[in-house]
Protein backbone atom coordinates (compact mmCIF):
# COMPACT_ATOMS: atom_id res chain seq x y z
CA UNK A 1 0.00 0.00 0.00
CA UNK A 2 1.47 3.57 -0.39
CA UNK A 3 -0.15 7.19 0.35
CA UNK A 4 -2.14 6.75 -3.44
CA UNK A 5 -3.90 4.05 -1.92
CA UNK A 6 -5.41 5.94 0.84
CA UNK A 7 -8.94 7.51 0.55
CA UNK A 8 -10.62 7.36 4.20
CA UNK A 9 -9.59 8.17 7.06
CA UNK A 10 -10.43 7.57 10.91
CA UNK A 11 -9.63 9.54 13.58
CA UNK A 12 -10.71 8.04 17.33
CA UNK A 13 -10.64 10.21 19.93
CA UNK A 14 -12.51 13.89 19.88
CA UNK A 15 -10.30 15.73 22.73
CA UNK A 16 -7.47 18.13 22.09
CA UNK A 17 -5.61 16.13 19.39
CA UNK A 18 -8.31 14.23 17.60
CA UNK A 19 -10.24 17.44 15.99
CA UNK A 20 -6.97 18.58 14.88
CA UNK A 21 -5.72 15.53 13.60
CA UNK A 22 -9.17 15.03 11.74
CA UNK A 23 -8.36 18.83 9.94
CA UNK A 24 -5.21 18.43 9.02
CA UNK A 25 -6.27 15.10 7.02
CA UNK A 26 -9.43 16.96 5.45
CA UNK A 27 -7.45 20.03 4.32
CA UNK A 28 -5.32 17.36 2.66
CA UNK A 29 -8.58 16.31 0.76
CA UNK A 30 -8.84 12.94 2.18
CA UNK A 31 -12.78 11.84 3.50
CA UNK A 32 -12.36 12.02 7.64
CA UNK A 33 -14.02 10.10 10.20
CA UNK A 34 -14.07 10.85 13.65
CA UNK A 35 -14.96 8.49 16.31
CA UNK A 36 -15.59 8.70 19.87
CA UNK A 37 -16.92 7.71 23.08
CA UNK A 38 -20.27 8.95 22.38
CA UNK A 39 -22.35 11.02 20.39
CA UNK A 40 -21.83 13.97 22.71
CA UNK A 41 -18.06 13.91 22.72
CA UNK A 42 -18.41 14.06 18.66
CA UNK A 43 -20.01 16.45 18.63
CA UNK A 44 -17.26 18.72 20.77
CA UNK A 45 -15.37 17.24 18.60
CA UNK A 46 -16.85 18.47 15.35
CA UNK A 47 -17.45 21.92 16.94
CA UNK A 48 -13.57 21.89 17.77
CA UNK A 49 -12.86 21.43 14.02
CA UNK A 50 -15.40 23.85 13.17
CA UNK A 51 -13.51 26.77 15.16
CA UNK A 52 -10.48 25.71 14.14
CA UNK A 53 -10.95 25.55 10.69
CA UNK A 54 -12.46 29.31 11.19
CA UNK A 55 -9.05 30.95 12.78
CA UNK A 56 -8.14 29.93 9.97
CA UNK A 57 -10.43 31.53 7.85
CA UNK A 58 -10.40 34.63 9.77
CA UNK A 59 -6.42 34.49 9.65
CA UNK A 60 -7.14 34.59 5.93
CA UNK A 61 -5.09 31.09 5.46
CA UNK A 62 -8.31 29.86 3.46
CA UNK A 63 -11.27 31.71 2.11
CA UNK A 64 -14.70 30.69 3.37
CA UNK A 65 -15.12 28.76 0.08
CA UNK A 66 -12.12 26.73 0.40
CA UNK A 67 -13.01 26.10 4.14
CA UNK A 68 -16.57 24.68 2.96
CA UNK A 69 -14.77 22.62 0.86
CA UNK A 70 -12.55 21.49 3.48
CA UNK A 71 -15.63 20.90 6.54
CA UNK A 72 -17.65 18.73 3.33
CA UNK A 73 -14.42 16.05 4.02
CA UNK A 74 -15.70 15.20 7.76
Amino acid sequence: MNVKDIHKITTVGTGMIGPDVSLVCAMSGYAVTMVGLNDTEVEKGVNRFRKNLASLVEAEIFTQAEADDIQAHL
